[in-house]
């Protein structure tokens, strides 16, 4: 229903339509392939379904992170928040998390993030204590 959560989140399809190389596995294309529903379909449905003053959250690709930010931005989500996310110090960060509060003003800042894996791919202590400590991660 329209304006029913306080909060929503969601990870659309990280590829846009007719790029890159899509899996050839059906069910595994629809999650991460956008069909008819483009990324801006998606956030505009998300900022739909919560209320005034809720929060939407989208876990989505870094390099799209501006998408993301655009579509909340333009659609009534404000005061948001952007959290990159690492799989080492050392790389580019390949995911973001971006949340926005609905009808919410404030400006755009970036949050310090999270590195996900240290050596040997073990996870980070920070990563580890929210996967498996029970800390809740702080945008």
């Amino acid at each position: 229903k329209p304006n029913a959560f306080d909060h929503v989140i969601a990870n659309p399809p990280y590829m846009a339509a007719g790029l890159g190389n899509p899996p050839p596995d059906a069910s595994r294309r629809a999650a991460t392939v956008e069909g008819a529903a483009a990324l801006a379909d998606w956030l505009v449905f998300l900022l739909s379904r919560v209320r005034g003053g809720g929060t939407v959250t989208v876990i989505h690709r870094h390099d799209r992170a501006g998408e993301v930010i655009a579509g909340l931005e333009g659609n009534g989500g404000g005061g948001i928040v952007v959290f990159p996310l690492w799989s080492r110090a050392e790389k580019e960060a390949k995911r973001v998390i971006v949340q926005a509060r609905k009808g919410g003003p404030g400006e755009m800042r970036t949050a310090d993030g999270l590195v996900l894996h240290a050596a040997a791919d073990a996870f980070t202590a920070a990563a580890d204590e929210i996967l498996r400590g029970g800390q809740a991660l702080s945008l």
